[in-house]
């Protein structure tokens, strides 16, 4: 939820004349819909897009085609390369079933989905199809894949079947009047073109959404994600029983019905809160908020940022929660085994992360766009972890899991050939540790009150200033960790 709260915050609000969730159905388990402003560089025409955000686009394109990259790096350069997209339109992504099975051997693997991204081109579909060409060039082969042409809403659509894929992994895409859509599954397109047509009840109908976002001035709001936790959990909890229902009660939702989190701008901050209904009740909890000239947060800002974002919340409680619930989705054989092999790493490289990281975490987290990234990549921000300021127990624990994990990626890339170029962590004389591959980013690094992430080395250490000049601040008082508007 919170990563969500962040996600694309350096875009303003947009008016629009009709919501993105107008066009998914309102049995959706997970809809998120996204709203850039119409002055956005980029949203109007290919021709408008900045020449970084091309120029990122198509070396990753030569990178993937000369095969420079191992194959999970041009997996994420490609999905990379995709975020300006959600940049141009405004778009809505739903998920509208999902189901498991069991293995013999235990576990559970992906059966069944139905999702779509449904984007309001206004008819101007020609980045997304160009984008569409150059994925199937890519990824698609001629022997294993096919690729059929149909007549859908007047014109056409394409579906694309693949051997190596689940018989239930079908893609599609085609336009849909001023959209244009990208589905996966079987009948998810069909789902999404009975909204259309106007047979099956769009979101933006549901009663209990049309009050929630009352209550969360969603006129305002540049992006929203709608979770319907109760109906996710049923379908689940059919073919994964129990584990779904102690992934909730490890992050504390086993009980939430339904929510819809708001994001929005109020000048350079963005504010964040979420209307969620638990056991009938509804609640209007602030997630991100703007801070006091007095906070220790407004101190780290740099002026020049152009957005930023303050989460106010006990972090270490957040972070054991989000740990215990990979562990509930694991079972318990499988996490039994994960638990003793973290405490061998523990063990071996003289840390714990308990004590010498998470006892020492905050309340506050503060994410912002300076400096700004050269080619303009999304989520490539600068993150402040605040601490209590015990530097030396938070960087035993830091060092320890980085040179855990440096040994990791060395000892892959000895067991594995290739021409690819494998990653490669490293640290900087004055502390920093980066990920290496072919550039630099991203990095942390450990400071008094608080630990900087950003993409990379010389990106961390311009915000060394800031950070440094609130670090007393931060080592003088107790941690504060209460929730927002304490």
């Amino acid at each position: 939820m919170l990563i969500a709260a962040i996600l694309l915050f350096a875009a303003t609000s947009a008016p629009r004349a009709e919501p993105a969730t107008a066009c998914v159905p309102a049995d959706a388990m997970l809809v998120v819909a996204g709203y850039p402003p119409p002055d956005r560089p980029g949203t109007s025409s290919p021709a408008s897009q900045p020449d970084s955000q091309l120029f990122f686009e198509q070396l990753l394109t030569i990178a993937g085609q000369l095969r420079i990259l191992p194959p999970q790096a041009r997996v994420a350069g490609d999905i990379a390369a995709c975020m300006p997209l959600l940049a141009r339109y405004p778009y809505a992504f739903a998920l509208m079933d999902i189901t498991a099975r069991p293995l013999p051997a235990g576990g559970h693997r992906l059966a069944g989905m139905q999702a779509a991204i449904v984007f309001d081109t206004g008819g101007d579909n020609r980045p997304l199809v160009q984008r569409i060409r150059q994925l199937l060039a890519a990824y698609t082969n001629a022997e294993l894949s096919r690729l059929e042409t149909l007549a859908s809403d007047g014109g056409t659509r394409y579906r694309l079947v693949d051997s190596r894929l689940p018989d239930w992994c079908v893609i599609e895409w085609g336009a849909m009047g001023r959209r244009f859509v990208v589905s996966i599954g079987r009948g998810a397109f069909e789902r999404i073109l009975a909204v259309h047509h106007g047979a099956s009840m769009p979101l933006a109908n549901d009663p209990w959404y049309r009050s929630a976002c009352g209550l969360a001035r969603i006129d305002r709001a540049y992006i929203e994600c709608f979770l319907a936790a109760a109906r996710l959990r049923l379908r689940l909890d059919e073919a994964v029983a129990g584990r779904p229902r102690e992934v909730m009660q490890a992050i504390g939702a086993d009980k939430l019905d339904r929510s819809l989190l708001t994001v929005s701008a109020d000048a350079r901050a963005v504010r964040a809160h979420a209307i969620l209904s638990v056991e009938g009740f509804d609640h209007d909890v602030v997630l991100s908020e703007v801070p006091s000239a007095d906070d220790p947060a407004a101190a780290v800002v740099p002026p020049q940022a152009r957005r930023f974002g303050y989460l106010r919340q006990p972090l270490a409680v957040w972070v054991r929660g989000v740990r215990e619930a990979w562990f509930a989705s694991q079972g318990p054989a499988t996490s039994e085994v994960l638990r003793n092999g973290w405490g061998r790493i523990e063990s071996e490289y003289g840390f714990c992360a308990e004590r010498d990281l998470l006892a020492h975490l905050g309340s506050r987290l503060i994410v912002h766009d300076y400096p700004p990234h050269p080619l303009h990549i999304p989520l490539l921000w600068t993150f402040l972890i605040e601490t209590d300021g015990a530097e030396a127990d938070i960087r035993r624990a830091i060092d320890g899991m980085m040179t855990a994990a440096q040994a990791a990626l060395e000892a892959k890339a000895a067991r594995e050939s290739g021409t690819g170029i494998a990653p490669q962590l490293r640290r900087t004389a004055d502390g920093i540790w980066y990920l290496q591959l072919g550039l630099a980013g991203p990095a942390l690094a450990v400071t008094p009150g608080w630990i900087v992430v950003s993409f990379s080395p010389e990106a961390v250490r311009e915000n060394f200033s800031y950070v440094r000049a609130a670090g007393s601040a931060a080592t003088s008082r107790a941690v504060d960790t209460g929730g927002p508007g304490r």
